[in-house]
């Protein structure tokens, strides 16, 4: 899957109009920058992205990773699912639904730059690493993964930071010890 960056004050159109079907086998992984991540490669996206499809025994995606600014994730909350303000992540599945298999992913992520940045300084953690627990996130909804309800978020982070650790970064959500605040950040919901 293929897409030009465009600038910041486009948000990411929604990806439902372009509802794909895996042909072929292996991962496709796009990196789109609608916002700077100076500290984020994209071969370390797509490495994380990798490990964590990996370890569910995923074998197929094409997945884009949309990296927003402010706006960008403003206008996809608003439009898409209806919430006012910011939030950190908004996962688009994309699959068609006929003869999905758990082994394939067709997806969208979109992550908030500056909300990441601000979260890591207030929690003591990396830009780059509270990106990716974003990425992360996004991936696990995904996979089946719900933080509705405390049981759920409770495995759910505990998933997020066992990879993130698996890939260097340590215990990324858990970094503070204690809760994480939940702002207007809400909710992270798939579509």
């Amino acid at each position: 899957m293929t897409a030009v960056a465009r600038g910041e004050s486009e948000a990411a159109e929604c990806p439902k109009a372009r509802r794909k079907t895996l042909n072929g086998a292996g991962y496709q992984i796009a990196i789109i920058r609608r916002s700077p991540a100076r500290s984020l490669s994209d071969a370390r996206i797509r490495r994380a992205v990798r490990h964590v499809l990996q370890r569910h025994r995923v074998h197929r995606c094409d997945l884009e990773v949309v990296i927003l600014g402010e706006t960008g994730i403003r206008r996809l909350n608003e439009r898409w699912l209806g919430h006012e303000g910011l939030t950190d992540v908004i996962t688009f599945d994309l699959g068609t639904g006929r003869g999905r298999r758990p082994f394939e992913v067709v997806a969208q992520v979109n992550v908030c730059g500056p909300v990441a940045r601000r979260e890591a300084s207030r929690r003591g953690v990396k830009s780059s690493a509270e990106l990716l627990l974003y990425v992360v996130h996004g991936l696990l909804h995904l996979l089946g993964y719900d933080d509705g309800d405390p049981a759920g978020a409770t495995r759910m982070h505990r998933k997020e930071d066992e990879l993130l650790g698996q890939l260097g970064y340590g215990r990324v959500y858990a970094a503070s010890g204690r809760q994480r605040k939940r702002t207007q950040l809400g909710r992270h919901r798939d579509q």
